[in-house]
């Protein structure tokens, strides 16, 4: 039986490094605003040169600076985990760039009720939506948005908004093959529950709110949401069976089936449940 979907590689960065590098920093990386102190980081990097072309370094670059990363994204759950409510009604609002204030208090309780099943769920979620309010940015400046990630966060524009410090420490999380690479390597289904440290909903929290600061003062349009299928609710109705009546089956057919791998069968049976909770948005983000 697979132990896992991850690459030797992918592995060591993801899971190895994470849990190699859980040190108590206090507030070395982060501000008394829980956002991120980017000269620090910078510092913990080994500096950073302008003309970086981050996609050209090769793997031992790699692995020493996603140590370097993953010290930050712990330092950053201690912080958000240590604040008052005041302090984080701030950081949420920090926030609302890229999400509504109340889909990031959702994100971060979600670690709670069932730590290995609520960070992923909020995880693909949250990559998804900094992807999107990435993109946006390039509207603001009347510019395309790039087709993938990666090539976003290699954008001019980009750059320009928030220096470089912060687009390598996005790339290291987010859209580089050789860092976390978290957007394809979740959406893809590759990571497991279990795999993936749940402070790393934290520390997107706090990187959406680092950047947010950046942002305060700046009008990002939002690109229209997509179509809503209410109005097919009636051609729908009746199309696909009604599992809510076959409430017990369904997670004795999860727990027997051949083609579910055991260690996402978790994962099924939580689809499940958000799914007979009427939430088909979060059931279909993890199946």
């Amino acid at each position: 039986m697979m132990e896992t979907y991850l690459s030797e590689y992918v592995h060591q960065v993801i899971v190895t490094n994470a849990e190699t590098n859980v040190k108590h920093h206090g507030n070395k990386y982060v501000t008394s605003h829980l956002t991120y102190d980017w000269q620090e980081i910078e510092k913990e990097l080994g500096g950073i040169i302008d003309d970086l072309d981050i996609l050209d370094q090769p793997e031992v670059w790699y692995l020493t600076q996603t140590r370097v990363v993953w010290e930050v994204v712990h330092s950053a759950a201690a912080a958000v985990t240590a604040s008052t409510s005041h302090e984080r009604d701030n950081l949420c609002q920090l926030c609302d760039w890229v999400c509504c204030q109340h889909d990031v208090t959702k994100y971060l309780s979600w670690t709670n009720w069932e730590p290995k099943v609520g960070s992923l769920l909020a995880a693909l979620h949250m990559t998804a939506a900094l992807e999107r309010a990435l993109g946006n940015i390039l509207l603001m400046k009347n510019q395309p948005v790039p087709f993938l990630l990666k090539d976003l966060l290699q954008t001019e524009q980009l750059k320009l908004v928030f220096n470089k410090v912060p687009i390598v420490f996005m790339q290291l999380i987010l859209g580089s093959p050789k860092g976390f690479n978290l957007r394809n390597v979740l959406w893809h289904g590759f990571v497991t529950p279990g795999e993936l440290s749940t402070n790393i909903v934290e520390g997107l929290v706090v990187l959406f709110a680092s950047l947010g600061q950046e942002l305060q003062y700046q009008a990002i349009p939002k690109r229209p949401q997509f179509c809503s299928f209410e109005k097919f609710h009636s051609e729908l109705k009746g199309v696909f069976p009604d599992l809510t009546s076959q409430s017990e089956e369904v997670p004795d057919i999860i727990e027997t089936s051949l083609y579910i791998p055991v260690k996402s069968r978790v994962l099924w049976t939580k689809a499940f449940e958000l799914f007979k909770n009427r939430q088909y948005g979060d059931s279909l983000v993890l199946l």
